[in-house]
């Protein structure tokens, strides 16, 4: 999934606590909201730098000035919807596709190690097939133990015949790459 599928994606399913999450749709939807926190702080401080009666008031009182304090409700339910659900959601979904519950949401509240421990989760790669929470976003996906070299006990002619090509392979790469590395260092010695 890509950059911009993503945060449509998330955005549409704001408020869809099932389901499941890639992870490439949810790390692109983070980066996209870390780019527009910081395009927003980076506004509001060249804001307050070009009008410093705000700043002289801020500094003075503590606090900015009430005609903007009114829109203090405006913003908050603008980073609610904005931000804080599609993101809550985005999580939530992810989790669903390690096969975790969403509750694991609260491990991020344990003191030093929360946030540590909900960035391995939303690190892991989601479960292969259907899981718990729904199918697999990916369809269906390879798994690692089918690969031949990894299915236990192979047809021994299959073996011999597997042995056989990657010595070939070994062979013919040390042939065109190694050997030539090697006389041309020792022509440029005058061994």
């Amino acid at each position: 999934m890509g950059f911009f599928s993503a945060i449509k994606t998330c955005y549409k399913k704001s408020f869809t606590f099932s389901g499941r999450a890639t992870r490439s749709e949810y790390w692109w939807f983070a980066l996209f909201q870390a780019l527009l926190v910081f395009g927003i702080y980076a506004w509001f401080i060249s804001y307050l730098l070009a009008n410093p009666q705000i700043l002289e008031e801020l500094t003075y009182s503590g606090t900015l000035p009430a005609g903007y304090m009114n829109n203090f409700w405006i913003i908050t339910a603008a980073y609610f919807l904005l931000f804080f659900m599609p993101s809550l959601s985005a999580m939530v979904r992810r989790l669903h596709d390690t096969d975790r519950s969403g509750w694991w949401y609260f491990i991020m509240f344990v003191p030093l190690i929360g946030g540590i421990w909900m960035l391995v989760l939303l690190c892991l790669p989601g479960s292969n097939g259907r899981n718990t929470y729904g199918p697999d976003p990916l369809g269906p996906r390879r798994r690692l133990n089918d690969h031949p070299a990894l299915m236990g006990q192979m047809d021994p002619e299959i073996k011999a015949a597997m042995r056989e090509q990657q010595q070939a392979d070994f062979k013919e790469y040390y042939k065109s790459r190694v050997l030539p590395q090697i006389q041309q260092n020792k022509a440029a010695r005058g061994v």
